[in-house]
């Protein structure tokens, strides 16, 4: 009877144990979370210039192919100044760090590798150098048709009056369209030279890497400690129940009886305790007596 009790004693001190774990899992703190990022950029070294953020590289997937794939794309997409930004999560500030400055290294290499084949802004504005001297050639080839047309047919209309003839005034009206054009296309020349002049050159395509960020938020708790949580939480009260129901249960006296057989029992019970209260005092009187005997018979 006793190795069951102490047995008993044990499993529910293990149970309490297993309640009081699986709580202690569930309501432990999560810890926070590092952020850590940088952002690489592509084109002139003017800080001036806008930024244009085409994509964000994690830093656990930077070594696949789709990352460097999104890179090279980013990089070669544009021929402004473009942006890559390169973030690392970790549960402490070292690890963030150490994760960022690989990922970094990989995309930097990526990074330039696209920009040796991209165009750069010195490129596109020669080409809109040659397109504006192309439209002004045409547009002087016909402005000289369009004065020679006239030279042709005032040679032949001497007399004729050029503010009334039709044919006159559309030559006329052609010539001086034509003047326009050559003079609209010698402004957009004079302007697409100027903005070649202005455009970097040398340093268009060059990498520059961003000051790192750190930054700290609060993490999340895992489903899986919370499960683990819940399981140990159902193990306790399973355990519980089993040693709550295979207890030992003590029959109560008296349980079959009616009531006149308990008011027979009461009274009873009442008559003993009477019997003994009247026999102690005769016992108490008697104890008096002989004391007193004995006294009387050895005085002093």
């Amino acid at each position: 009877m006793r190795d069951r009790a102490r047995r008993r004693t044990i499993f529910w001190t293990a149970t309490g144990l297993l309640a009081f774990i699986a709580l202690a899992i569930a309501a432990w703190p999560p810890r926070d979370r590092y952020h850590a990022s940088n952002t690489l950029s592509v084109g002139t070294a003017d800080t001036s210039a806008p930024l244009h953020i085409l994509a964000t590289i994690d830093a656990s997937s930077a070594a696949t192919p789709d990352a460097i794939t999104k890179v090279v794309d980013a990089v070669q997409s544009s021929d402004a100044r473009v942006g890559v930004v390169v973030s690392a999560d970790a549960s402490s500030a070292d690890t963030a760090l150490k994760q960022l400055l690989a990922a970094t290294y990989l995309v930097r290499a990526s990074a330039g590798a696209a920009a040796t084949t991209r165009p750069g802004t010195e490129v596109r504005e020669r080409a809109d150098v040659a397109a504006a001297q192309r439209l002004l050639d045409r547009a002087r080839a016909a402005r000289s048709a369009a004065v020679h047309a006239f030279d042709v047919w005032r040679a032949h209309h001497r007399t004729a009056n050029l503010a009334r003839d039709p044919e006159a005034i559309r030559l006329v009206a052609t010539r001086d369209a034509a003047g326009t054009d050559v003079r609209n296309a010698s402004a957009a020349l004079v302007q697409a030279r100027a903005q070649l002049n202005a455009a970097p050159g040398r340093d268009a395509n060059e990498m520059f890497v961003g000051p790192l960020e750190m930054s700290t938020s609060a993490g999340e708790r895992s489903p899986l400690r919370l499960a683990l949580a819940a399981v140990l939480l159902i193990v306790a009260i399973c355990a519980a129940d089993a040693l709550f129901l295979t207890r030992t249960r003590l029959k109560a006296p008296h349980a079959d009886e009616t009531s006149r057989d308990r008011h027979h029992r009461r009274q009873e019970q009442r008559r003993r305790k009477h019997r003994e209260h009247d026999s102690a005092e005769h016992t108490s009187a008697l104890r008096d007596a002989v004391r007193a005997a004995e006294d009387a018979e050895h005085p002093g």
